[in-house]
């Protein structure tokens, strides 16, 4: 679930995701929010997520790791349409808790404690890794639809820590 960390959206965003709300081509994939999130209201809902390809080190490209998932998917998804399914029978949408689950299991897989991060944490830890990695407080503001530098400043700027 490494597309979390890059997201820095939260959970229920990551679950949305479908595939008939996606293009994506050799140099990068857009991702289209067509529900109703958290922070959705009238006149304000999240636009589209941008992955540009990261031809530096293809094990890292999250646009290679998604036409790959399409292609291995593609014969077990049938009429479902979420970006996430079960690679076990019948092969559904996934749950939220199971999108926590792998996301989880990634955070252990990069080396950081889950007693102090989990899953529900992605968003102030990769927003606050980016920070720490000097890109800037505008990029961040705009990867993760925040409007007001004080949002991040107040809520998700935290000390990360493997």
């Amino acid at each position: 679930m490494f597309m979390a960390l890059l997201l820095q959206q939260r959970r229920q965003t990551v679950h949305t995701l479908s595939i008939d709300y996606m293009q994506i081509s050799a140099d990068k994939c857009v991702l289209f929010i067509n529900s109703l999130l958290k922070t959705s209201r009238p006149g304000k809902h999240l636009a589209c997520i941008e992955f540009q390809a990261y031809a530096p080190d293809v094990s890292l490209c999250i646009v290679k790791h998604l036409q790959q998932y399409l292609k291995l998917t593609d014969i077990l998804r049938g009429d479902e349409k979420q970006l996430f399914i079960s690679y076990s029978n019948p092969h559904k949408a996934v749950s939220p808790d199971t999108v926590s689950r792998w996301i989880k299991t990634t955070l252990v897989d990069a080396g950081i404690d889950t007693s102090k991060y989990s899953a529900h944490s992605t968003r102030s830890t990769s927003t606050s890794a980016a920070k720490e990695n000097s890109i800037s407080i505008a990029r961040i503001m705009k990867g993760a639809e925040w409007f007001q530098e004080s949002t991040f400043t107040k809520f998700y700027n935290k000390p990360v820590e493997p």
